[in-house]
């Protein structure tokens, strides 16, 4: 039961990063979070998030998955508020079951 709700709260929030972002650039900040054992520094993030070929002329596009510093701030944000915003929500309603 406590799996479950979980599970639909995070699919759910997923589901509407990717209407707000793109799916694709979701999905690559997502799994890059969820892979590393003990986290990543901001600059591992945008090193394994930024294309490193190119060119000057590159359009680099969110919804493509293509990030810049300021489209991994906003995603990164987005991500943030949503933690802290329903870390008490989750804890008040989770809380009977540890």
């Amino acid at each position: 039961m406590f799996t479950d709700k979980l599970e639909l709260m995070v699919a759910n929030e997923l589901d509407r990063l990717q209407e707000q972002f793109g799916e694709e650039a979701i999905m690559r900040f997502a799994s890059f979070v969820t892979i590393s054992e003990f986290g990543l520094s901001e600059t591992e993030m945008l090193e394994l998030l930024m294309p490193t070929t190119g060119g000057i002329d590159c359009v680099l596009r969110l919804e493509d998955g293509l990030f810049n510093f300021a489209t991994y701030a906003v995603v990164k944000r987005a991500f943030c508020e949503y933690t802290l915003l329903h870390h008490r929500q989750l804890h008040n309603e989770f809380s009977c079951y540890f």
